[in-house]
């Protein structure tokens, strides 16, 4: 029975000291004093820091492309790898996809206009289908960027 008490005694301690250790390092509840711009090599980032209590922080996911490094969770565990020459391979590949992508995008969009325009309903650049076609070359070519950023680093 003695043993039992003590057990549980112990165990209450430690959980207790993991609780408030825990609570003292938390930024839950905390104000934020401010925001600021990320500098790398000299040069602003899109990356945003928040101020709490005089220190700055910044995602890890920001800074791990900053380092040009290829952030990954699991199982409660944060990892920062080097991006493999496969892994620089494969973005180059995707960003080769995906100006041959947007390269046929533009074909169909011209070859769209090109029947509209002889038609007396002249509004093709007004159609679900224009637009469609239109975000997706602007989502394909703002994907390029980041993958070019990312080569670049």
């Amino acid at each position: 029975m003695k043993k039992l008490v003590i057990t549980a005694v112990a165990a209450t301690f430690l959980l207790c000291g993991t609780v408030v250790g825990a609570a003292g390092n938390s930024l839950i509840g905390k104000k934020v004093d401010g925001i600021a711009q990320v500098n790398n090599n000299g040069e602003l980032t899109e990356a945003r820091a928040i101020i709490v209590d005089g220190s700055a922080y910044v995602s890890v996911r920001d800074v791990g492309n900053l380092a040009n490094k290829k952030v990954g969770y699991s199982q409660g565990v944060v990892s920062l790898d080097d991006i493999s020459s496969s892994s620089r391979e494969s973005i180059e590949q995707k960003i080769k996809s995906n100006e041959q992508r947007i390269s046929e995008l533009k074909k169909i969009q011209e070859e769209g206009y090109e029947v509209e325009k002889n038609s007396e309903y002249f509004k093709y650049d007004q159609s679900e289908s224009y637009k469609r076609t239109s975000q997706e070359i602007e989502n394909l070519e703002k994907e390029n960027e980041a993958l070019k950023e990312q080569l670049n680093k």
